[in-house]
């Protein structure tokens, strides 16, 4: 097998390639990550801790997706910790802990940025899968130096994990378009599920597993009906439940709790956060995709739409319709608007823009 592996990536240079940007942009992730501080990152760790010591905070449902792994992680982190003799008993652990967290906070950083890396091989994967190799490994190249991504996957947050989780749910999509097989269904149900539990704004990968299944039961000839009552839709639906209850335990006893939370998430109870230009998020966040890609990938971003809309390329109509509708999502709050929140429309626009570079230079 390790034979084999090898002979590929020596006979594949877009392989060669792609393993000299995932080196860079691993450096890019790792390096001064002891130094990295956020204020959300004491959040994320204090939330997580809770978990850990059996507390469920039934009045805020925001981020438990990653809060639950973190929790999981730290659990692994005290029975190895107590197996060496490092901690006598779980008092003993809070009391070191709370002298000096900073255990806590590096296997979250470490955590995230290896997300982050493996986010960037996901990329050339999809690329790869629905157009080809070369615009896979260049998507690839343009993400892993993407500034937004570099800084929060330095960072214990929850943007880096979305998009991770996102990028592996739209890999089995596009299994499932391609193949129609009921495994790959089940897995983009469930790994949807914990994106969406890890950050609402993951919601967008649902959008794509709807509008996959629809132009897929349509070139089946399938009737409507057929598009909903069918054997992929009843066991997505099971396994999108059981990736929500499996990423977010506490969903089962707090279920009315985490409806009325998600409900409100429109409402404005912060202080001081960053609020929209005049009050209008749509301009926002456009500048913040300016501002985060330059002119020209701008420029070029827009001219990949109108190419993807004349082309009419099945996959060009998915991923117009899931941005399209992500933007008008966050453009209708003038409220909490970050350069981050556009993290899982930033590699499809990449995906799109470099199919048309493609076609125009002819690669």
């Amino acid at each position: 097998m390790k034979n084999h592996i090898l002979i590929y990536i020596k006979n594949n240079n877009y392989i060669k390639f792609l393993l000299i940007v995932l080196a860079i942009g691993a450096f890019m992730r790792f390096y001064g990550i002891s130094n990295a501080e956020n204020t959300d990152e004491y959040n994320e760790v204090m939330e997580a801790l809770r978990v850990a010591s059996g507390k469920f905070n039934y009045e805020r449902w925001m981020k438990k997706g990653f809060q639950n792994i973190l929790a999981l992680e730290y659990g692994i982190y005290f029975i190895i910790g107590y197996l060496l003799n490092l901690f006598s008993s779980p008092m003993d652990f809070a009391e070191k802990i709370i002298r000096n967290m900073e255990p806590l906070f590096l296997i979250g950083r470490y955590t995230v940025a290896t997300m982050g890396v493996i986010s960037i091989a996901m990329i050339y994967a999809l690329g790869k899968k629905i157009y080809n190799e070369r615009v896979g490994l260049i998507a690839a190249i343009l993400f892993s130096v993407t500034t937004v991504h570099v800084w929060t996957s330095h960072l214990v947050n929850t943007d880096v994990p979305l998009l991770f989780f996102f990028l592996l749910s739209l890999y089995y999509i596009v299994c499932f378009y391609s193949t129609g097989k009921l495994i790959h269904y089940i897995l983009a149900a469930f790994l949807g599920a914990v994106a969406i539990n890890i950050k609402l704004t993951g919601i967008g990968i649902g959008v794509i597993f709807i509008i996959a299944h629809i132009i897929r039961s349509h070139q089946s000839n399938k009737k409507i009906t057929e598009y909903i009552f069918c054997r992929e839709i009843l066991y997505s639906v099971f396994a999108f439940i059981a990736g929500m209850v499996i990423s977010n335990p506490p969903i089962v006893l707090g279920f009315s709790e985490f409806i009325k939370y998600n409900y409100s998430i429109y409402a404005n109870v912060y202080d001081e956060i960053p609020y929209a230009i005049d009050g209008n998020a749509y301009y926002t966040y456009l500048a913040l995709l300016y501002k985060e890609i330059g002119l020209s990938l701008f420029l070029l971003a827009a001219l990949s739409i109108l190419y993807a809309i004349y082309k009419r390329d099945n996959w060009d109509y998915i991923f117009i319709i899931f941005l399209v509708s992500i933007y008008l999502l966050l453009g209708s709050t003038d409220f909490l608007v970050q350069n981050r929140y556009l993290m899982t429309l930033i590699p499809v626009i990449f995906l799109l823009l470099i199919c048309l570079a493609s076609f125009k230079l002819r690669w």
